[in-house]
């Protein structure tokens, strides 16, 4: 339609229903009320709109302030709105919506400082950590610091921490380290641009910016002793610790003496002694005063390796695969000229370097590779047990599962087919350790069961992922949670986790579920479930529990 068209005639009397009461003056107890017809609302827009009866003009509301839209339900609303309360009792309906709001806020603030200060998150879940006996440590809470401190992240494991703590404050120069008692209180001023934790005594700390600061130890009473003059610093372990000088590396003992010059690339600890790597390409074994018990001959000295990766990420407790030297390790593979032997990590050689590749050594049994097929020969007597014929192999035992064209199947000592289950692969430890316990783990269609000496399954397959046994006991993730199992596949009360993360040391971190875990971490649950399936299929890298292991 055209904007000029003329506008339709409205007569007088169709707009008779319009009606218009004004409350008398001397009633001031009645409210004013205004009734329009639903047939009229659009009407009383009209240019030519008159109404019947005459208003007041100090009740007539200015034609230049616009009027609101009529309401869809035909002006309804707007009568009960000005029909429904007064002035007063909209006020009044007001103020109790805001004390109802300022009752709400308070009381979850009162709840919050009730949580706070009754340490109610162990509802939730406990920290602790899990010794290499079993022994679980309850982690105690962080204590308060003052606002402008906050603990490093060296400081948090409580359980096994030392006494003092490192603690930073920041500035818009950067951070300044320090450290407090278990108490919280300030020890040592934050004066260093970089520490570590106490260990034998002694911390590392740095003087100076990243680039060209120097690092030293100092005492718990914060005083040097051994003076900052390294490009870096370890912490002490069996009383010696290793410092950097450029790319040289030297061994030093508590007073900050040389106990071996800088003249290595490296370093690993063990249990029983060091094994070093010089500046000429060549490793041996150091017991803890820098004498050699392994002299330095060999061109390589490492662990036992599985030469593929048998256990498949996606059925492995997180972190298993972590390839870093056992410090419990006791047998070690060297090599020199090209051919491998085997040592123990007291500095003994069992097996002279005579082989192309050693797999394992196990009871006395090396499992050697042979133009790059396994067998089994007895070091002693020289006899081969087992010609080498198969890809893959676990170490020697009275059931041993092997790989021989893509398929696995189980052989006992002397190399006969067992008729045991069918699987599609096996779970081992870092160094290929797979039999322990009388028990083997294995992978039937994504899950890991248990299987005896016969091949025959005592545990059947349920768990997404689990461990090889270690005294007795395995971890398996189940339902939600990480379970501990004994040999029969029974779950040990007390020792089911929310999540488990491993050291390089003999224990294990972990969460202990509580009553109200459930209900209160069920987000988190599914977080990790999705975590988990995600790198299941290879979409990331699953984080949620670093080496996990059982190292003893």
């Amino acid at each position: 339609m055209s904007e000029h068209a003329e506008k339709p005639d409205v007569s007088l009397k169709d707009k008779e229903d319009v009606q218009l009461k004004v409350s008398s003056a001397h009633a001031p107890d009645k409210s004013s009320e205004l009734v329009v017809s639903n047939s009229d609302v659009a009407d009383s827009t009209s240019s030519d709109f008159v109404p019947k009866e005459s208003v007041p003009s100090d009740s007539v509301p200015n034609k230049n302030i616009p009027s609101m839209p009529a309401s869809t339900n035909g002006g309804n609303e707007q009568k009960a709105v000005t029909q429904g309360l007064t002035i007063d009792e909209r006020s009044s309906s007001g103020l109790r919506r805001h004390k109802i709001i300022v009752a709400a806020c308070f009381c979850a603030s009162l709840s919050l400082l009730l949580l706070n200060s009754f340490d109610l998150k162990h509802l939730i879940e406990r920290s602790a950590t899990l010794d290499k006996n079993s022994k679980l440590t309850f982690d105690t809470p962080n204590a308060e610091l003052p606002p402008d401190l906050d603990y490093s992240e060296q400081g948090y494991r409580l359980a096994v921490a030392p006494e003092l703590l490192p603690v930073y404050k920041s500035s818009w120069k950067g951070k300044l380290y320090g450290f407090v008692d278990r108490a919280g209180k300030l020890v040592i001023q934050p004066q260093f641009t970089q520490a570590f934790d106490f260990a034998d005594g002694l911390a590392p700390v740095r003087v100076g910016d990243e680039q060209e600061g120097r690092w030293g130890y100092i005492d718990a009473t914060g005083k040097f002793k051994v003076r900052p003059k390294f490009t870096f610093a370890h912490r002490f372990d069996h009383g010696v610790a290793v410092v950097r000088d450029g790319k040289r590396q030297a061994l030093i003992d508590k007073t900050g003496e040389q106990i071996v010059p800088f003249d290595f690339f490296g370093f690993n600890f063990l249990n029983t002694g060091i094994v070093a790597n010089t500046s000429k390409m060549r490793s041996g074994i150091l017991d803890f005063s820098g004498k050699w018990i392994l002299p330095p001959v060999y061109t390589d000295i490492s662990e036992f390796r599985p030469t593929e990766l048998t256990s498949p990420p996606s059925r492995v407790v997180p972190g298993m695969h972590e390839f870093q030297m056992d410090k419990n390790a006791k047998f070690l593979r060297i090599r020199k000229n090209d051919m491998y032997g085997v040592a123990t990590s007291l500095g003994k050689v069992v097996v002279e370097p005579k082989y192309e590749d050693i797999i394992s050594y196990n009871n006395g049994i090396v499992a050697i590779s042979v133009d790059g097929k396994i067998g089994f020969v007895d070091d002693k007597t020289g006899k081969q047990l087992i010609p080498p014929q198969y890809d893959y192999a676990t170490p020697y035992d009275s059931i041993i599962a092997v790989k021989k064209q893509g398929k696995w199947s189980f052989i006992n000592s002397r190399g006969k087919p067992l008729s045991g289950n069918s699987f599609d692969k096996v779970i081992t430890q870092p160094n290929g350790d797979w039999f322990s316990d009388g028990l083997g783990a294995v992978v039937v269609k994504d899950k890991v069961g248990y299987v005896n000496d016969k091949g025959e399954f005592v545990i059947k397959p349920l768990f997404d992922m689990a461990t090889v046994f270690k005294n007795k006991r395995a971890i398996v993730y189940l339902a939600n949670q990480f379970l501990t199992i004994d040999t029969s596949g029974k779950a040990i009360p007390g020792f089911v986790f929310g999540s488990l993360r491993g050291d390089y040391g003999n224990r294990l971190y972990v969460k202990i579920p509580g009553p109200l875990f459930p209900f209160v971490e069920n987000s988190r649950i599914k977080d990790i479930n999705r975590d988990i399936k995600d790198w299941i299929e290879g979409k990331s890298n699953f984080y949620y529990s670093g080496r996990s292991r059982w190292e003893y």
